[in-house]
């Protein structure tokens, strides 16, 4: 699973980032860098339910069972080679019983 963090003081401490699940109300991760202090402010901690490159198709999926439908917000760019497109918005509503396909509109940005 992924989450992403946000809301304190030190930029190191925010992004996504994949977790391991100690137990119901634990989880630990690896940063990419030592921050060297504790943040401080208002952190949050949201589930990722998609996170990662697509294939060459331009695809990225994922499977799990959801008991409640759940609202996401994310979005999709690409950005590792030309060309370049601005990250495009996406929304959706993962039905428990239909799941979710959606599709991202990337404008060019060169």
């Amino acid at each position: 699973d992924y989450v992403y963090i946000e809301g304190g003081d030190i930029v190191a401490n925010e992004g996504v980032f994949q977790i391991t699940v100690s137990d119901v109300n634990t989880y630990t991760y690896t940063m990419a860098s030592t921050p060297g202090s504790s943040p401080t402010g208002t952190i949050t901690s949201t589930f990722v339910a998609l996170f990662g490159l697509t294939n060459s198709s331009g695809v990225k999926s994922t499977s799990r069972v959801y008991s409640v439908d759940q609202l996401v917000t994310g979005w999709a760019r690409k950005s590792s080679s030309s060309p370049y497109y601005q990250p495009a918005p996406m929304r959706g509503t993962i039905d428990t019983a239909d799941g979710l396909s959606a599709t991202g509109v990337l404008v060019s940005d060169e």
